[in-house]
């Protein structure tokens, strides 16, 4: 990853001190895999959604379509925010998605 992100930006925090040094220390790239992949095995919709990350943005795909594509710097944004601020917004972003 060619762009370079200042982690004493990110909140701190976590469930647990590894998740917190996860958290703190992960590169947008892996901080949004993992995490969206958590999620999507939480709710249950796994089978219906996929993401995939590039060098500059993450894409979140459903029945194979394109739905969601943020750069880093959006999770970055989020990672400012609040410790689970990016799950929250992925999450309510899902849920409508499925109604």
């Amino acid at each position: 990853m060619s762009e370079f992100y200042n982690q004493s930006l990110r909140v701190r925090g976590g469930t647990g001190f590894a998740d917190a040094i996860f958290r703190v220390n992960a590169s947008p790239g892996e901080y949004s895999k993992r995490l969206g992949k958590n999620l999507f095995e939480r709710l249950g919709v796994k089978e219906y959604f996929d993401l995939f990350n590039t060098d500059t943005f993450f894409l979140i795909t459903k029945d194979d379509k394109p739905i969601i594509v943020k750069s880093y710097h959006f999770v970055e944004l989020k990672r400012q925010e609040g410790v689970h601020a990016f799950e929250e917004w992925l999450e309510k972003e899902i849920k409508d998605l499925m109604c």
